[in-house]
């Protein structure tokens, strides 16, 4: 009796283990299948979440290992919040008078076909100033043929909301070849620009265009100029790169990260630059209405790159002549300040140049016209002169 006792209790015990196994089995199941049907949200592979019409949003996610419902959730609110910024730019077209006119195919002749913008714009000022990777090829040649009213006559801007917008005023960033676009409008949505120290390799973001796609991936190099040896005061703009190739579609659009702050412009031909690169450029636009950054126009040796046997050189940067033996630039300000080659630049308004804090990332912080103090070492001697950019 005890033996058959014996028995029962482990067929019990043995079934209440299989019945549980089943049912995290039945769950496992159940969640890969039935929410990858219903939601199209698989763990591993590719995501794509593409829209089939104007203003619906898709993302694309490849090589994804693992998606996890938090991340997911910042990526749908980054795509909806840039897409309420993005606008694009539209070869004007030829209103006509429907009482004289009523023919069909001449109405949709007049219309906007929303996917076939000439270019792409993200606004930046609430008051309606927009910049774009895309200029009108007349203005690259100094409109030789066409006056500039007759220029921005030719164009209108289109939000995601579809109202269109005349333009004001195009001003051609001729270091960049981006353009700045004005249009009449108040409390437009801008966006947060990102700081480059706050940029890191490893950072996931997220590119988003004006045509409804969505581009997920990570940064894996920041500043390729970093790895050369000779460094200029005027080298304005860094680049990443993104892990994954986001292929033509997404030449001109934009880059964020998860918190809908705004990172990088991905130019004309791919390129991707910081947006805190423009800030100068910017500061200047909204000022008086014109395209300047701020030159020092040194060539120099970073020295937190290397390392001394003897320790005590390991801060600053060293004024040094680059391969074409330029160290300090014929007419710059660092000639007119009395800068030479040889001289260790160690502060900027008493911020210590080293490992962190870059002369490249520092200069970039200010504005044409700004005052700045500049500390500097020659012959062992520290000796400091005040400069306007």
């Amino acid at each position: 009796m005890e033996k058959t006792n014996n028995k029962i209790i482990l067929i019990v015990v043995l079934a209440t283990i299989f019945g549980m196994l089943s049912g995290l089995v039945g769950t496992v199941v159940a969640r890969v299948y039935v929410l990858e049907k219903a939601f199209n949200v698989p763990l591993m592979g590719e995501i794509n979440l593409s829209g089939n019409y104007f203003g619906q949003q898709g993302l694309v996610i490849r090589g994804a290992k693992k998606v996890i419902v938090e991340q997911n959730t910042k990526v749908l609110e980054t795509i909806n919040s840039a897409d309420n910024s993005i606008v694009a730019i539209f070869e004007k077209k030829q209103s006509i008078d429907e009482k004289q006119d009523n023919n069909i195919k001449n109405i949709i002749e007049s219309a906007y076909n929303l996917k076939d913008e000439a270019g792409q714009g993200l606004v930046i000022t609430s008051d309606g100033w927009i910049i774009s990777s895309y200029a009108p090829k007349a203005y690259s040649n100094d409109i030789a043929t066409k006056t500039k009213e007759s220029i921005i006559s030719d164009y209108v801007i289109i939000d995601n909301n579809k109202e269109i917008y005349s333009i004001e005023k195009i001003i051609l960033d001729t270091v960049t070849g981006h353009s700045f676009w004005k249009i009449q409008a108040n409390d437009l949505p801008v966006k947060v620009f990102v700081e480059a120290k706050n940029i890191h390799n490893g950072q996931m973001v997220l590119a988003v265009n004006w045509n409804g796609s969505s581009f997920l991936s990570i940064i894996v190099e920041k500043n390729k100029d970093d790895k050369k040896l000779y460094k200029t005061s005027d080298n304005f703009f860094n680049k990443i790169k993104l892990a994954d190739d986001f292929g033509r579609d997404f030449y001109g659009s934009f880059v964020f990260n998860l918190n809908s702050d705004l990172i990088a412009l991905i130019g004309s031909k791919g390129e991707i630059k910081l947006i805190s690169d423009f800030a100068p450029c910017i500061d200047c636009l909204l000022g008086d209405e014109k395209i300047k950054y701020p030159e020092l126009g040194i060539n120099y040796l970073d020295l937190s790159d290397f390392v001394f046997s003897d320790g005590d050189i390991d801060k600053g940067v060293l004024i040094y002549a680059d391969e074409t033996g330029t160290a300090v630039k014929k007419g710059s300000l660092a000639e007119k300040a009395g800068l030479e080659t040889g001289d260790i630049i160690l502060s900027i308004n008493n911020i210590l140049l080293d490992e962190t804090n870059k002369l490249e990332n520092i200069f970039k912080s200010f504005s044409v016209k700004d005052e700045i103090l500049i500390k500097y070492l020659r012959d062992n001697k520290e000796f400091e002169i005040e400069i306007i950019l």
